[in-house]
């Protein structure tokens, strides 16, 4: 992440504003999108581990597909002023889903 955020700053940062504002939207909020993206990964992946195999490659797909399309839409979104405010609504929509499902998760191991 942090190599990813150093070539946003350098590429998109043509003037001082444009720089601090990158610097400031993408510290702040790529850390959460990287977390989420992982833990997706994450939840599919064991999923599929203990799954039975006619859904076992459909959840391995779905552990790549899926946090790679968060993180498309987060950079496509970050990189133009026109469209940070859905880049910052999907992000909040995301840990809104993944709080619940935390929850979810939780209150089935008991």
């Amino acid at each position: 992440g942090m190599t990813e955020n150093f070539f946003y700053f350098i590429s998109y940062g043509t003037t001082v504003e444009n720089w601090l504002y990158i610097v400031a939207l993408r510290t702040s909020f790529s850390v959460l999108m990287h977390g989420i993206a992982t833990s997706t990964f994450g939840a599919f992946y064991a999923a599929a581990k203990f799954t039975p195999d006619s859904f076992k490659y459909l959840l391995y797909s779905f552990a790549v597909i899926l946090p790679v399309t968060i993180h498309s839409i987060w950079n496509y979104t970050v990189i133009n002023k026109d469209t940070i405010q859905f880049g910052i609504w999907f992000l909040l929509l995301l840990i809104f889903i993944f709080t619940i499902m935390y929850k979810y998760s939780l209150r089935k191991e008991k």
